[in-house]
């Protein structure tokens, strides 16, 4: 990119931004490599990816921009944002989330900055509704989440195989030791860290005093007694897949191993008894284990949310099956 300020971005409104010059540096920065982004809340770390896309739109006009956040409230508030300050016609942008039915979803992806959670993103890219080479940046908003059973490592070790690719890694927990912050990066092909704190010479001249108090609350017993059922479920659906050959009976089991299975499994066609059943045990394993990491990172509305959507879309597909057995 040439050395213009990004506060004088053709496609920013500068006028709607603080001049703030540690954003518009670790955002260049951004655009060198992949890069994972550790801010504390509230210190612009959207700004800085508004930044980096809107010169990745620039720089690829035949490319989209895909910003990921885990769940649609934080989608909503990206797209909302992302609208307010690039300067992109407002045809351009689109939300795609779980409560758009898939035969919809597929001519959203063709819009130029597309938001979406994982779950959504990496249902789409199996199915072929949209292509990773389409994409000049994906954003990962809540970042530390691309550990263990998360949609995230899945998208970035597809991603990552895509010429010219560039992933943004934002958050503000990156984790409490180094071994965690290497996870994340490792899982989402990092190769540089821009961190700031509040005490950080360029950061403080925009920081007041935060006071930060911590209260532990003891977990109700419903979230041990739903937690229980799920790993129950989960370990029963391990074992289907496995005894079918498709996943490893001897190891803990990840959503990228699901899904690899699940593409080995679809390669082997349709006709098999066995491999059906175990593709529809496949599935019933990454739900299980979503609705695990929403009970344990998120309240109780957030999964009878995600059972509700599953239920609803269940009950479509029986009213569309029931429709073509009587036509």
């Amino acid at each position: 990119m040439s050395e213009r300020s990004l506060f004088s971005h053709p496609l920013i409104r500068s006028e709607l931004l603080e001049r703030r010059a540690y954003q518009e540096s670790i955002a260049k920065e951004c655009l060198r490599a992949n890069t994972l982004v550790c801010l504390p809340t509230g210190l612009g770390k959207s700004v800085i990816a508004a930044f980096v896309a809107a010169e990745r739109l620039l720089e690829y006009p035949n490319k989209k921009v895909v910003v990921l956040a885990p769940t649609r409230p934080l989608v909503l508030q990206h797209f909302n944002f992302f609208k307010k300050i690039l300067k992109v016609e407002a045809e351009s942008f689109a939300a795609v989330t779980g409560q758009i039915p898939p035969e919809k979803r597929a001519s959203l992806w063709s819009k130029k900055i597309v938001f979406s959670t994982p779950q959504v993103f990496m249902n789409d890219l199996i199915a072929g509704r949209v292509d990773a080479g389409s994409v000049s940046l994906i954003v990962f908003d809540e970042a530390h989440r691309a550990v263990g059973e998360y949609a995230y490592t899945f998208i970035a070790d597809r991603y990552s195989e895509e010429k010219g690719s560039l992933i943004l890694g934002l958050t503000a927990s990156p984790g409490t030791n180094l071994e965690e912050i290497e996870g994340i990066c490792k899982n989402l092909w990092i190769k540089r860290v821009e961190a700031r704190t509040p005490s950080s010479p360029d950061v403080r001249p925009y920081v007041k005093g935060i006071k930060v108090e911590w209260i532990k609350v003891p977990l109700p017993s419903i979230f041990y007694e739903i937690g229980g059922r799920l790993k129950a479920f989960v370990k029963e659906e391990v074992k289907r897949a496995s005894s079918a050959g498709f996943l490893p009976s001897n190891q803990t089991i990840k959503v990228k191993d699901v899904l690899k299975a699940i593409e080995r499994a679809r390669g082997q066609g349709g006709a098999d008894t066995r491999v059906k059943e175990a593709i529809v045990s496949l599935y019933g394993l990454i739900h299980g284990l979503k609705a695990l990491e929403l009970l344990e990172t998120q309240e109780l509305s957030s999964l009878n949310q995600y059972m509700e959507g599953l239920s609803k879309r269940a009950e479509r597909k029986r009213t569309a099956l029931r429709r073509r057995q009587y036509t």
